[in-house]
């Protein structure tokens, strides 16, 4: 099965895509894991993009910390942070 990452806002734009897919595998076994993967396979730009400090993850619709496991078949999702006013 897979992971299905998905790219919001900002990050979709700077990224040139809104989502993909990768096999899950031991690498991918938190968040951090996925980034680095995801620097790797996609575009270096994803470490900074997704691992800044304002950068909100959240994995099956429930924000989670960077250190978060990750488990196949799951959704995770990076946006940045919602303003309103």
């Amino acid at each position: 099965m897979a992971l299905r990452v998905l790219f919001f806002a900002g990050i979709r734009e700077k990224l040139g895509t809104a989502r993909c897919e990768l096999p899950f595998s031991d690498e991918t076994g938190d968040v951090l894991g996925l980034v680095g993967r995801l620097a790797r396979e996609i575009d270096p730009l994803c470490e900074d993009l997704l691992l800044a400090e304002n950068t909100i993850c959240a994995v099956n619709r429930e924000v989670v910390s960077r250190e978060h496991s990750l488990r196949d078949e799951d959704e995770v999702a990076f946006f940045p942070p919602v303003t309103g006013g």
